[in-house]
């Protein structure tokens, strides 16, 4: 049998048991509860990820833009149910404020940022040597670095990127930046110094009022980015290397699926699939020698 006959079979049986519950005057519950927030393009990934990996009958979902989300959390915690799926750091710290009996799984956050109560993780952390490693392979002989860092965050440290990005044969400056006001003098005194500036994943530094002058700094001054999502990519980053949010959303999925079957709810896993994207209107402003024949698997945005 296969999966679209599964799924159409147990929607039919979860019919039935949802009549027969009715007629005893009682209401199904959904045994997962998914908290998002929409509006953020990589969380309607995850979610449809997650909704097309699990069969339709187990989920419930809150959407915390929705006027009355504060009303639906309190009633779907109220049903009890067999484990909670924050998606984004902002989900996760909701669900954390609760009193919960629960096991939750984190998801869409990056590792600094989860919190200690889930009991599953799924982190968005790339290593830093995957992504040089990427920049070194597109663009070779380009090895000065330039990293963006917030110092109120307590990892990574600067001593730990340098040695990093030693280790991949990058000289590289850190720039210590601990607000949005202050990014783009930080990435323009980068100016002359280093080949790409690294942007590390960072809510608080980079939004719709921060980057795009970060971008249009990036273009007069010919100093390309290095994002940590497709959107950034889009909006003018030169090259990017992110996780697959789709591939995030199933790993969540498998996560839950044997949280439901086993009771083994723990463990942190990171993505397992990368993209790696390169903005080739922004390499060829820049300057920036990019073959995209030779890159078959690199998503080329034009």
């Amino acid at each position: 049998m296969n999966r679209a006959a599964i799924i159409e079979a147990a929607t039919a049986l979860v019919g039935i048991h949802a009549a027969i519950l009715a007629g005893q005057g009682a209401i199904p519950r959904p045994r997962i509860l998914v908290v998002y927030r929409s509006g953020v393009e990589a969380f309607a990934e995850v979610l449809e990820a997650i909704r097309t990996g699990l069969p339709p009958d187990v989920l419930g979902v809150i959407d915390l833009n929705d006027p009355n989300s504060r009303s639906q959390l309190g009633r779907g915690l109220g049903q009890s149910p067999a484990i909670l799926i924050a998606v984004g750091g902002e989900a996760s710290r909701t669900l954390a404020s609760h009193n919960l009996t629960a096991p939750v799984i984190s998801t869409m956050i990056m590792e600094a940022d989860r919190e200690k109560k889930p009991h599953g993780a799924v982190c968005l952390d790339v290593p830093l040597a995957k992504v040089l490693r990427e920049t070194a392979r597109l663009f070779p002989g380009r090895k000065r670095l330039g990293i963006i860092r917030n110092p109120l965050r307590e990892r990574p440290a600067a001593g730990q990127l340098k040695e990093q990005a030693a280790l991949e044969g990058f000289a590289s400056v850190v720039v210590d930046c601990p607000g949005p006001e202050g990014l783009l003098s930080s990435f323009n005194s980068l100016a002359g110094k280093v080949d790409f500036v690294l942007a590390l994943p960072d809510s608080s530094l980079y939004n719709g009022a921060t980057v795009r002058p970060l971008i249009l700094a990036s273009l007069d001054r010919r100093l390309p980015i290095i994002g940590f999502s497709s959107s950034f990519v889009r909006a003018g980053a030169a090259l990017g290397v992110y996780p697959d949010f789709r591939g995030v959303g199933e790993q969540t999925a498998e996560m839950a699926a044997r949280c439901l079957a086993s009771q083994q709810c723990s463990g942190q896993e990171q993505a397992r699939d990368l993209v790696v994207a390169v903005n080739q209107k922004v390499t060829r402003l820049i300057g920036l020698d990019f073959q995209a024949s030779r890159f078959p698997q690199v998503v080329v945005v034009r």
